[in-house]
């Protein structure tokens, strides 16, 4: 539950982007996938645990080569 006017604050942010956001109905949008259309793996826990953007070994900010 979001109080009311913590509510309107944020649909007076978004409200602006809406076209950017919401998504129109048309011909390109609820057509079938092709046949040989196969999904992605799941992820490895391991995956999960690195998240979407793992740090790259010796690459801390501030100590890279020059």
């Amino acid at each position: 539950n979001v109080p009311a006017q913590e509510k309107g604050e944020i649909l007076a942010a978004l409200g602006p982007l809406k076209s950017q956001i919401v998504e129109v109905s048309g011909d390109a949008t609820g057509t079938p996938l092709p046949a040989d259309f196969k999904p992605a793996p799941p992820l490895t826990k391991s995956q999960m645990k690195k998240g979407p953007f793992p740090k790259a070994k010796g690459s801390a900010k501030g100590h890279g080569k020059m």
